[in-house]
């Protein structure tokens, strides 16, 4: 259980969705599986905790890149 968790949050940390994360590879857990694990077990919940945390960063340095860019001349 502990490796699938693994493989979820590094996904997770990447910035994805833990239904986009779980739906796309067959080899994972449902992502309700998921949602259940960290509610019942503390260390699988650090885990998760820590890699949406990473997640958010990662897609606020995107919307901050993004923001940044100038706009297509075309506009």
């Amino acid at each position: 259980m502990e490796d699938k968790m693994q493989a979820v949050c590094d996904e997770l940390a990447k910035g994805r969705s833990l239904r986009s994360v779980c739906d796309g590879d067959k080899s994972l857990p449902h992502w309700v599986t998921v949602l259940r694990w960290v509610q019942r077990d503390e260390e699988l919940y650090e885990m998760y905790s820590r890699a949406r945390a990473i997640g958010a960063e990662v897609l606020a340095d995107e919307m901050h890149d993004l923001a940044r860019k100038p706009l297509p001349s075309d506009l």
